[in-house]
């Protein structure tokens, strides 16, 4: 399977019965790739993550996707996060 963002439509909530859809996906010998920016899916067991950027592809560890930084930085203290994003 090729999946383009399919959190998209998706509310936060809904994200963990998208991993188990996925799971049952590969118990079954199905292969996927997905296209993401959401850190739930990212870190999914088991996932080979890799950044694709003007020097090419290279893959990566959850911890030094960009994803995963934000969101921790942001999840650490919020308000130090917000007055930044809006200074």
């Amino acid at each position: 399977y090729l999946m383009d963002e399919p959190e998209a439509a998706v509310s936060v909530s809904r994200q963990h019965p998208m991993l188990r859809i996925i799971r049952r996906l590969e118990e079954h010998d199905s292969q996927l790739i997905l296209a993401t920016h959401f850190p739930i899916l990212m870190a999914y067991p088991g996932a080979d993550l890799v950044r694709i950027d003007a020097s090419g592809m290279t893959r990566v560890s959850y911890e030094e996707t960009e994803q995963y930084r934000v969101m921790r930085h942001f999840m650490l203290d919020y308000r130090a996060a917000l007055r930044e994003s809006m200074s």
